[in-house]
């Protein structure tokens, strides 16, 4: 997915891009399929143990125009991420979702990497 958002401040007008890749894959059970009558995902095909996705994501956001670079953290910058997630469906109403992600931002007082690491769980009724 890709995303361009144009401002329009009362002085000037500003761009900014960000992007996604994303995917995944079932190491146990059948995954969603495709409709694409609806462009949607239909369900998922639960075996007696659940199902198991490992998932990947990397991102990318520039929040730098027009003098926008990282001078002030709050304004321009940009950043890249890499998720790696590991969701285990145990059944139809319940998902245990395990995320880390690896960041680089970039600022002028910053170039740095930051680890984070997420642990959900949905309960769906």
């Amino acid at each position: 997915e890709y995303t361009k958002v144009l401002v329009d401040a009362k002085k000037d007008r500003y761009s900014f891009d960000a992007y996604y890749v994303e995917g995944s894959y079932f190491l146990i059970g059948k995954g969603k399929r495709y409709k694409a009558s609806t462009s949607t995902l239909g369900s998922l095909k639960l075996k007696s143990e659940g199902a198991l996705e490992l998932a990947l994501r990397y991102s990318y956001i520039d929040l730098n125009d027009k003098g926008l670079t990282g001078l002030n953290p709050a304004l321009g910058g940009s950043q890249i991420d890499y998720n790696y997630g590991l969701n285990w469906y145990f059944n139809k109403n319940l998902k245990f979702m395990l995320n880390y992600t690896i960041g680089e931002p970039k600022t002028k007082d910053y170039d740095g990497l930051l680890q984070l690491v997420q642990a959900r769980v949905l309960f769906a009724f």
